[in-house]
């Protein structure tokens, strides 16, 4: 299956109000679309042991995420080589409680070991629906079932 990836400006990115609002120069989540359902991709990769960017990255998606109607967004959070440090943790907790009534369904990858548990800490504390998954396909297959 192919991810289509919204661009300002194209006839997919006028589809849906999702699109309305494109990623900024810092951030680097955007809009997919999978089986014709619309996908917020949380690109957080990469952030090492770098908390201010993904400080950053999070809260530029989660002023992203609480602009949508509620109950009503699909994410998928890519966190490849992103420190799992108690700081993250905590940003992550905090993001969760703020985008809860805002997310419908929530898929994780790039998460491995103690991340992993870090990642179900975060749920837990958070009452939100997360599950974790080894590969985007089967998240994004996931996101967009019944």
């Amino acid at each position: 299956m192919k991810v289509s990836v919204f661009k300002p400006g194209s006839e997919s990115a006028t589809l849906t109000p999702f699109q309305s609002i494109p990623p900024g120069p810092i951030m680097k989540s955007r809009w997919l679309r999978w089986n014709d359902h619309d996908i917020l991709y949380q690109d957080f990769t990469g952030c090492r042991s770098d908390l201010a960017a993904l400080e950053g990255e999070v809260r530029a998606v989660d002023a992203l995420i609480t602009r949508q109607p509620r109950g009503s967004v699909r994410a998928l959070a890519d966190l490849t080589d992103t420190t799992a440090s108690a700081g993250a943790v905590q940003l992550f907790k905090h993001s969760a409680s703020e985008t809860r009534p805002f997310i419908e369904r929530q898929a994780l990858i790039g998460i491995h070991g103690m991340k992993r548990y870090a990642a179900q800490t975060v749920a837990l504390f958070a009452g939100q629906p997360m599950k974790v998954f080894d590969t985007r396909e089967a998240a994004l297959d996931w996101l967009v079932s019944p």
